[in-house]
């Protein structure tokens, strides 16, 4: 029973946790729909939701939507499907995931991405370097904007700026990607479809080095804040639209329980510079954040109802949204599901089962 229930959670791993590491290591939107049958019931200790493959004949395949820029994606799916049939065999014999050699093919992938952003010209960045950089171009836009509102101010400052700014935006995929849509509108207007066209593709390209773009998949958060101990929720984030990522409540609270909205982001914005501090979390004195709306509600989900919130991405694994509206001011820190979080939850799951709490 324990080797069939380290099955499922790695099953469960491969689905949603794997597809998600895998987009962020390739800067790009990720779905992977294994194409296979659950011929098993599910172990009693992993929860309905997932979806178990154990007894399946076969390794499960996966299909990433990137096969467009062949032959990069279909390299990629080469890759991943190879792995998958390794670590599936490895699983199978050991029951355990310690010879699946998962970051190695992280790296592999890593890699490819860096010489399809270099083909692009686009620069893929970690989370923490494009961090880095935001804060500086956020900064100059900001001080941009500042001179330009005042008509009196000193032109030749004003261009001192602006060249800084191409100068420092040529490593910046986020405001690459907010021009190039721009234009795109633009030009379509215009009826000028080609160049559309083409900015459409940089927006696309773009976009693929965005880690605000890259968060779909389970999360781990502990509300409660309590580190005596915690009690884990699980968060589904996806996005529900082209921009706007949605993260509800997979396990939830008597606050805001299973299947609401807990928080969500319009991340196509530029993101505002803000002076912030986030316990347990050292970010500096002033970070970007990106606004939304986080729910809130009284015990039994009485009196729902959401307020301004803000998301910052910690790196490429942990990120932070605070609610701060309405006379709330709180942050919860999110950690992207790995394989010791999913024992923790089960542990914790079969803990609340037997106390009935």
């Amino acid at each position: 029973m324990k080797k069939r229930q380290r099955l499922s959670a790695y099953c469960c791993y491969l689905r949603d946790d794997l597809p998600t590491q895998v987009s962020i290591a390739v800067k790009t939107a990720l779905i992977m729909p294994f194409r296979a049958t659950a011929t098993a019931s599910l172990p009693a200790e992993v929860f309905d939701y997932i979806q178990a493959f154990i007894g399946v004949p076969t390794p499960p395949t996966v299909s990433l939507p990137i096969s467009q820029q062949l032959p990069f994606g279909r390299c990629i799916n080469q890759m991943v499907n190879s792995y998958l049939s390794s670590a599936y065999q490895s699983i199978r014999e050991t029951g355990t995931m310690e010879a699946c050699g998962l970051g190695d093919l992280l790296d592999q992938v890593r890699q490819k991405a860096m010489e399809e952003g270099r083909r692009l010209g686009i620069n893929v960045m970690s989370a923490d370097k494009v961090k880095s950089h935001g804060l500086e171009a956020a900064r100059l836009r900001r001080h941009l904007v500042e001179l330009e509102a005042n008509r009196t101010s000193d032109v030749a400052k004003t261009e001192e700026v602006r060249l800084a700014l191409e100068r420092l935006e040529a490593d910046d995929p986020m405001w690459q990607y907010w021009v190039a849509r721009r234009r795109m509108k633009d030009t379509a207007m215009r009826g000028a479809f080609q160049e559309a066209a083409i900015n459409r593709d940089k927006a696309k390209a773009a976009k693929k080095a965005l880690p605000q773009y890259q968060l779909s998949g389970l999360w781990v958060a502990d509300y409660e804040g309590n580190s005596a101990s915690r009690r884990l929720q699980l968060i589904k984030m996806a996005y529900e639209d082209d921009d706007t990522l949605v993260a509800r409540k997979v396990i939830g609270d008597m606050h805001v329980p299973e299947g609401q909205v807990t928080f969500r982001v319009d991340v196509s914005q530029l993101p505002s510079l803000n002076p912030l501090s986030i316990p347990g979390q050292s970010v500096g004195t002033y970070v970007e954040a990106l606004e939304g709306e986080g729910q809130v509600a009284d015990p039994g989900h009485a009196n729902a109802h959401f307020v301004a919130g803000r998301l910052i991405l910690l790196g490429e694994r942990t990120i932070a949204f605070g609610w701060v509206g309405g006379g709330v001011d709180r942050w919860v820190v999110f950690e992207r599901l790995n394989d010791e979080l999913l024992s923790e939850i089960l542990r914790q799951h079969r803990r609340l089962h037997m106390t009935g709490e």
